[in-house]
């Protein structure tokens, strides 16, 4: 028995004794009947009473609630894509979230394999990108050089990230710091960070859906993975590309053309 079905059984165990205990019923109908008005999930009550009844031998069926169906993943069509990746802001958060998010796109792999990256296992050159024993699309190197120079001033440099940062996470939470009298937000990379947890990637996937007025119901982290499959890694790459590009142009400065007070407000564009 692995870990995972000794904790599962426990579990079961554990809620069963204590409803025969505040209840002195030791009835499974019973007691499938609390499950449900604790509106516990229909397939968590399935496998609980399933697994009480191995351990108690009892062989009478349970009327139990119907399986939950999982419904169909969905996915985001180029429009979508651009207008998804267009309101992630430029920050210090937005950067890491950009990146985790074009990692997710545009390789197709699971959350869980994304969201574990560590610095040291990244290598990146001018022709190809690799993660651990994946060969990713120079472009998720791009969005992650972002996230480790200064926001609005990065670009690819065909150099590779920090390997001083060893087993530190890539994708961790950021912090505030002070510095001086201001409050600022940094990245630190200390291998003793967590890495962003399943639960918070797929809230702020959601927050962004919310922005880019998509219907954020659904749209979570298994739905960005499925839209490179069904939009093609080509295609989805394309829109990164130009998402990033958007991201690094540089803003228009505006800088004085004369002192004279007799020409104050007038400016002329920087690129």
């Amino acid at each position: 028995m692995n870990a995972h079905t000794a904790r599962a059984y426990a579990t079961a165990r554990r809620d069963y004794q204590a409803f025969v205990k505040r209840s002195g019923v030791r009835d499974l109908s019973t007691w499938v009947e609390d499950m449900q008005k604790r509106r516990l999930a229909a397939n968590t009550i399935r496998q609980r009473t399933y697994l009480v009844r191995k351990w108690l031998g009892v062989v009478e069926e349970v009327a139990l609630p119907a399986r939950r169906t999982v419904h169909e993943t969905k996915w985001l069509d180029a429009e979508q894509v651009r207008a998804f990746l267009s309101v992630i802001p430029k920050n210090r958060n937005g950067c890491l979230d950009f990146a985790l998010l074009t990692a997710l796109m545009v390789t197709g792999l699971r959350i869980g394999q994304v969201r574990t990256w560590k610095v040291g296992e990244i290598r990146c050159s001018s022709g190809s990108a690799r993660v651990r024993n994946w060969n990713v699309p120079k472009v998720v190197c791009e969005a992650l050089q972002a996230d480790f120079e200064p926001c609005g001033d990065s670009h690819f440099n065909n150099m590779s990230l920090p390997s001083i940062l060893g087993n530190a996470y890539v994708f961790t939470a950021s912090k505030h710091r002070q510095r001086g009298n201001k409050d600022v937000i940094s990245r630190s990379f200390e291998p003793d960070d967590k890495p962003l947890s399943l639960q918070e990637i797929n809230r702020r996937i959601g927050r962004f859906a919310r922005l880019a007025g998509l219907e954020p119901q659904g749209v979570t982290a298994e739905c960005l993975r499925r839209t490179c499959k069904e939009l093609g890694q080509h295609t989805v790459i394309a829109l990164v590309q130009d998402a990033l590009a958007n991201r690094n142009r540089r803003p228009v400065r505006w800088k004085r053309v004369d002192r004279d007070v007799r020409l104050h407000g007038i400016g002329r564009r920087s690129g």
